[in-house]
């Protein structure tokens, strides 16, 4: 038998060939290769979105870490964002679902008011720093978002890997964060995140897939933290308080000196905290929700109800906790609908 042809390396050709077979096979070896959790300035993608809409290369992964992804994608009605989604690995084989790119949890543009129907998306980091979203819309190029980082010394993007929490930040050379997800929170407050008197959470969009005009108003629900009370609230010319914590709950505490609220630390509901991060007040999660082997957010879902989210295991997502039941939500059910809260 011939002997294998030797390398420079001192390894012979058939060694490397059974790796090479083994790497293709092996469950764990990326052929092509995980996107990185950081990239330099100078960075450009582009996703064309006159593709079938069931065609994974309506989106790209741009960045990621052991938990999440940065995306450049298009939705299915062709509107361009960029977004931070936990990857959601407990539905089967992802060649059977390749529009499933994880659970949203944050959306650059997500209200920016981006045009329905573009062509092309494209991300471009550039050399100044500036991280921006660019669209093609009807034959015509244009700027849709922009991070407004240009000329302050930013110099990378990446995902936080330590802790691993899905925080999205543009970075100078002395790694000081010149722009962060977290502080641009929209309808959720994730673990490590701090919900502040004066912030506003606001509902996220319709679901694509129900036909009900839940916002048969046209207004928006948001929710807001006021004198130490989380309130809920139809917005419009004149707001209106349709849940309060202090109203709906009995609450015994104090909570004049409310600032913040966040996941509790013990990852068992929503926790009102004063600015020195001393606990005030948790709202009660039922005793079947685990406190482990979950991730934890709470917010606003597209029916303006405040829920408590647990994901087991990057698997499935679920809520252990919610405000109202739906027929007390505005417009859920008609006539029957509770529309507000008297303070």
């Amino acid at each position: 038998m011939p002997t294998a042809m030797p390398t420079p390396r001192g390894f012979r050709l058939g060694d490397s060939l059974i790796i090479v077979a083994i790497c293709i096979f092996a469950t764990g070896c990326l052929v092509h290769g995980a996107p990185p959790a950081s990239r330099a300035k100078g960075y450009s993608a582009i996703v064309d979105l006159t593709l079938p809409v069931d065609s994974p290369a309506r989106g790209k992964a741009v960045l990621e870490t052991g938990r999440f992804q940065f995306w450049l994608e298009g939705d299915m009605k062709g509107v361009c964002s960029l977004s931070v989604r936990e990857k959601y690995t407990g539905r089967g084989d992802p060649s059977n679902r390749p529009g499933d790119r994880g659970y949203l949890l944050w959306s650059a543009n997500y209200y920016a008011g981006t045009p329905v129907g573009a062509d092309k998306c494209t991300v471009k980091f550039t050399n100044n720093g500036d991280l921006q979203l660019w669209i093609l819309y009807k034959g015509k190029t244009s700027l849709t978002w922009s991070s407004e980082t240009g000329g302050k010394g930013v110099t990378k993007m990446a995902l936080e890997t330590n802790p691993d929490n899905g925080n999205f930040k543009l970075v100078t050379g002395y790694n000081k964060a010149i722009f962060n997800s977290f502080d641009v929170k929209e309808w959720l407050v994730l673990k490590g995140q701090k919900f502040w008197t004066g912030e506003r959470l606001k509902n996220p969009k319709q679901e694509q897939d129900l036909y009900q005009e839940v916002l048969a108003n046209k207004g928006t629900y948001i929710m807001i933290l006021k004198g130490g009370d989380l309130q809920l609230l139809l917005n419009g010319p004149n707001p209106e308080v349709y849940w309060s914590l202090k109203k709906s709950v009995p609450v015994s505490q104090d909570l004049s000196k409310v600032a913040y609220a966040a996941v509790a630390r013990n990852n068992d509901g929503i926790g009102l905290y004063t600015a020195a991060g001393s606990l005030v007040y948790k709202t009660a999660v039922p005793p079947w929700v685990p406190n482990y082997g979950a991730d934890y957010d709470f917010g606003l879902d597209f029916q303006g109800n405040l829920k408590y989210y647990l994901m087991y295991k990057d698997a499935s997502w679920t809520y252990g906790w919610q405000a109202l039941f739906e027929c007390d939500l505005p417009n859920f059910c008609g006539n029957y609908a509770v529309r507000r809260v008297s303070l």
